[in-house]
């Protein structure tokens, strides 16, 4: 999992079973990179794990100056993932390594790749009604999700979701 690295923001955010306050922790260094060695890739990107999260690592792949590998998830596509934000995020890797896209909020070169995290827009107030017309108050799912939806993950920003190597 690659979700914030301290306990009481994991659980701030949901990240987890709050009943039982068992949380993931976040996945080691060495194992994201023991999974690109096995597969052979410089990136992996990943969807929809709770949260957005971008980092780059140097590795054998890179020289000292560059970063060898990066691990991107957009956290989620189609509801907020900052606090205070109404918009998705997806990832666009580009084999264009300087070409930043102008609305890119976070992003790094890495592996001969570019990775970037991009803001998917949608019709706010339009969702929300579609949202509570099937998911109404008292529902699971506005349990789970109604809070988010309206106000973003408290507490967690971009500065959170954009790590090492990642700006």
């Amino acid at each position: 999992a690659m979700s914030p690295p301290d306990a009481p923001l994991r659980a701030a955010l949901g990240c987890g079973d709050p009943a039982s306050q068992q949380y993931l922790p976040p996945t080691p260094r060495e194992t994201a990179l023991g999974w690109m060695e096995e597969a052979e890739v410089v990136g992996l990107v990943c969807t929809h794990t709770c949260l957005p999260h971008g980092q780059a690592y140097r590795d054998s792949r890179g020289g000292a100056a560059e970063w060898g590998r990066a691990v991107f998830n957009n956290g989620s596509a189609g509801m907020p993932n900052f606090e205070g934000q109404r918009f998705g995020l997806i990832t666009r890797v580009s084999a264009d390594l300087h070409a930043v896209p102008p609305d890119s909020l976070y992003g790094v070169a890495a592996g001969g790749l570019r990775f970037d995290a991009l803001p998917v827009h949608y019709d706010h107030d339009g969702w929300m009604a579609q949202f509570e017309a099937v998911w109404p108050a008292g529902s699971d799912a506005h349990a789970s999700y109604h809070a988010r939806l309206v106000r973003g993950p408290g507490g967690f920003t971009r500065r959170h979701a954009a790590r090492e190597g990642v700006s």
